[in-house]
């Protein structure tokens, strides 16, 4: 209420009533990506993996197209391209407030080609013999090389590089 008085002595009241009401949501919901991960995997099947706060609606869109709805914003498996991959994801809440975000990541399902040089298939009169081979990826490259010995333990041929070997007498297996 409100009241003046002037020097005559008249006075004069307002009442209003009011309702303070809560403020609006202006705060975008929680996104956070998880999975897939900004890296290299070797199958196109991935996990879509996040938590989206008080998002209301969820959704994505791979390699640019159409949005797919992701229903009560639940994580879901996704099939992305071999090569490399763009993933956006989106959320919103009942306010209409937007958050999203973007991962970048590849998939590359071709192996490596592997041609063994050295040795040849024939037989030697020395047990040590050099181990020569090429190794080459198109995709996202050759990261490691290692062989076997007559169904022995793996060992590293370093990175990738050619390497000497002892073999038994007799008959020798290299994989």
């Amino acid at each position: 209420s409100a009241w003046a008085n002037n020097t005559a002595g008249s006075a004069d009241s307002i009442s209003r009533t009011l309702t303070i009401g809560q403020a609006a949501d202006v705060t975008a919901p929680q996104l956070i990506l998880l999975l897939p991960a900004n890296t290299t995997y070797n199958n196109t099947t991935r996990q879509l993996n996040y938590t989206s706060g008080d998002a209301a609606n969820c959704w994505y869109s791979l390699n640019s197209e159409a949005n797919q709805t992701l229903s009560s914003c639940a994580n879901a498996t996704i099939t992305a391209a071999q090569g490399a991959n763009v993933l956006r994801l989106y959320a919103n809440d009942s306010s209409g407030n937007l958050n999203s975000t973007v991962i970048y990541f590849s998939v590359d399902t071709t192996a490596p080609l592997l041609t063994l040089l050295l040795p040849a298939n024939t037989t030697y009169n020395s047990k040590i013999r050099a181990l020569n081979f090429t190794s080459t990826d198109s995709g996202s490259g050759v990261s490691m090389c290692w062989y076997s010995l007559n169904s022995g333990a793996n060992s590293s041929a370093g990175v990738c590089a050619n390497t000497s070997l002892t073999a038994i007498e007799g008959a020798n297996s290299i994989i």
